[in-house]
């Protein structure tokens, strides 16, 4: 036969026929079928034979996957005709016709050269995608977009209708040129190292590969907001995965791609995760999705050096239970994932340990000469265990269980073994250092050490205490804090509690002066607080890493916190808030999607005129949409920033 193929016989049984012959419709009906489906990856071809309706001819129809494929007819296997060559697109068949001999037909059918194509849905009124192919200088491109519309531009196509509407198109790449970027949006965003364009969203709906592509690298579908699903099980060569904030992407199908090295889901929907087969995956991006687990296995791990997983507080899964074998991992932020148990992996090259606002009981770290950054913040740590880590720049490790003979023993080593240290923040433990565990606290100081813990002469005792029921607490890490509030009438009584034990009375604005940066936490009280219109910040830089109990101030209507270091903060029970200034704050995703879902809770009685939400912008998720939605009806005017 003809190259290197496979041959099928299908021969179907003839009813006999018991009145008038007709013989070429029964030559038709007796006819055999043979195809010759050359070894290229993929399916077989597939036809079948449709005589017309007065016998001259039969209709040949094939389908298979994209590409060209070669024709053949005989009557007796030792003959056969001159090739009739057939193009098959992303719709999958095709058909050629040819006279009916005298003879019975057998068909011979080769795919001569395979396609890449891709079928892209859309929603939005025009379509611009970019390509980059390799294998000609000039490649043969055909981008055949809805309406009928075609063209061969390339890296860059385009298309616009006069209005937005759901909307099919598909790229064909004919050889010997072959697709290696498909670029449908691509922003940079978390850390994006794909090298391709930077595009905005295209809107798109679907994308449908009829066949693998044995070339494809680098996909990118970032910010398309209408894609729900996608399937790239079958495009093996792919090494780069790029849906930065597709936020309703809620299936995507990544295992068993053996080539691909980054993988970035931050921001979607995700039902499900399954990275198993990935033997050189280094680099995940799952942050904020919806997945219980994460399936890892089949080689997948040994390469990972940045994991992130952040704000997926429904996992149910611990990672250190498989991640022994992730060696290579330098980058680990996992804050806020529901882990549980021991902390203990197998790496011993972190650089960056993120893990506050987790459920970890104790920590066993081994030495770490590279880690710069380690945060178990609000944990449940009875112990912690680090070996030598002389790059060691910040350790956190505020609100957990630790006693105090384990803070004099974290205080001790690091008065030893961390020497580029300059933060540490043991503050609201179980226990507070003893006097050994402070003398190590003044040898750190005394080399420029930021240094918070629980000690009696710096706190008073008013650590973790908060302001009764007519005050608001806000927690300060700054040696200089200017704060302010503004009231409708003249008060009975300000008193503003400073977290060094001293206060400040009958002062609307006020600067006080702390000997270090530790962190403190402070109260302002103000009777009868119903009078309260403004609370915040004077200026920017003012140390604020939290506020709580703001509902005290039941008629607050200005909230003035921009550039500070906010990380805890509520809105409920604000329901007369207007002027929300809270841009530049490091919010992780739950805290801002809460604000959101909490003032929209608190507002009872709209239109709010004369407002103002200022929030970072890379902070807010889809989990508050229908917060967010809501607050602009009622007339709040939004400003990501």
């Amino acid at each position: 036969m003809w190259g290197n193929t496979r041959v099928i016989y299908l021969r179907s049984r003839i009813p006999p026929m018991t009145t008038r012959p007709y013989p070429r419709f029964r030559r038709i009906l007796a006819t055999g079928i043979l195809l010759a489906a050359n070894i290229l990856a993929g399916e077989e071809p597939r036809a079948s034979l449709v005589p017309s309706a007065d016998g001259e001819t039969v209709r040949v129809n094939v389908s298979g996957e994209p590409g060209t494929y070669a024709v053949r007819l005989s009557g007796d296997l030792a003959v056969w005709s001159s090739p009739q060559t057939l193009d098959i697109g992303a719709e999958g068949a095709a058909e050629v016709t040819s006279p009916l001999g005298a003879a019975p037909l057998f068909v011979h059918v080769e795919r001569t050269a395979s396609w890449d194509c891709v079928e892209i849905g859309t929603e939005g009124a025009s379509f611009a995608p970019q390509i980059e192919c390799s294998g000609a200088a000039v490649p043969d491109v055909l981008w055949q977009f809805d309406g009928g519309v075609e063209s061969n531009a390339y890296p860059a196509a385009l298309v616009t209708y006069a209005t937005a509407a759901a909307r099919r198109h598909v790229l064909t790449v004919r050889p010997p040129a072959r697709l290696t970027e498909l670029n449908l949006g691509y922003d940079g965003g978390d850390g994006g190292t794909a090298p391709v364009n930077y595009l905005a969203a295209q809107g798109v709906t679907s994308v449908r590969f009829p066949a693998q592509i044995g070339t494809l690298a680098v996909f990118c579908a970032s910010n398309n907001l209408g894609l729900t699903e996608l399937d790239l099980s079958r495009q093996k060569a792919l090494e780069i995965v790029e849906c930065y904030c597709t936020s309703n992407l809620r299936s995507a199908k990544v295992a068993n791609l053996p080539n691909v090295k980054r993988l970035c889901f931050e921001d979607c929907d995700l039902e499900a995760l399954d990275i198993s087969g990935c033997p050189n995956l280094e680099d995940l991006r799952g942050a904020v999705n919806r997945y219980t687990q994460i399936v890892v296995g089949g080689g997948t791990g040994p390469k990972v050096w940045h994991w992130c997983t952040r704000d997926n507080p429904q996992l149910q899964q611990n990672f250190c239970d498989f991640m022994g074998e992730f060696t290579a991992l330098q980058e680990l932020f996992i804050w806020n994932d529901n882990q549980h148990g021991a902390f203990e992996i197998g790496s011993h090259v972190l650089t960056s340990l993120l893990a506050a606002d987790n459920h970890f009981t104790s920590v066993v770290l081994g030495d770490q000469p590279q880690v710069s950054s380690i945060d178990f913040s609000r944990n449940d740590l009875a112990s912690f265990s680090i070996g030598e880590c002389p790059n060691l720049w910040e350790l956190r490790l505020s609100s957990n269980n630790l006693g105090s003979a384990a803070v004099d023993a974290i205080l001790a080593w690091l008065d030893v073994h961390a020497t580029n240290l300059a933060i540490v923040d043991l503050s609201l433990n179980a226990g507070g250092p003893s006097d050994d565990g402070m003398a190590a606290v003044a040898r750190l100081r005394a080399r420029g050490v930021n240094v918070s813990v629980d000690e009696p002469d710096v706190s008073d005792g008013l650590y973790d205490v908060e302001g009764g029921a007519e005050a608001v607490t806000f927690s300060t890490q700054a040696t200089s804090v200017s704060m302010e509030v503004r009231t409708s009438s003249t008060p009975e009584n300000i008193v503003w509690h400073w977290g060094d034990g001293t206060v400040t009375t009958g002062a609307t604005a006020v600067t006080h002066r702390f000997t270090s940066t530790v962190r403190h936490v402070n109260y302002v009280e103000v009777v009868p607080a119903s009078c309260v219109t403004y609370f915040g910040a004077q200026g920017t830089g003012q140390g604020v890493t939290g506020v709580r109990n703001l509902n005290h101030f039941a008629n607050i209507e200005y909230l003035y916190l921009y550039n500070e270091q906010v990380r805890e903060l509520s809105l409920a029970g604000c329901g007369k808030l207007v002027q929300l200034h809270l841009a530049a704050n490091p919010f992780d995703s739950a805290v801002c999607d809460q604000l959101f879902i909490d003032l929209d809770a608190a507002v009872t009685q709209w239109p709010v005129t004369g407002s103002a939400f200022f929030y970072p912008s890379g902070a807010r998720t889809s989990a508050s949409d229908a917060a967010y939605n809501s607050l602009i009806a009622k007339g709040y005017v939004m400003y990501p920033y």
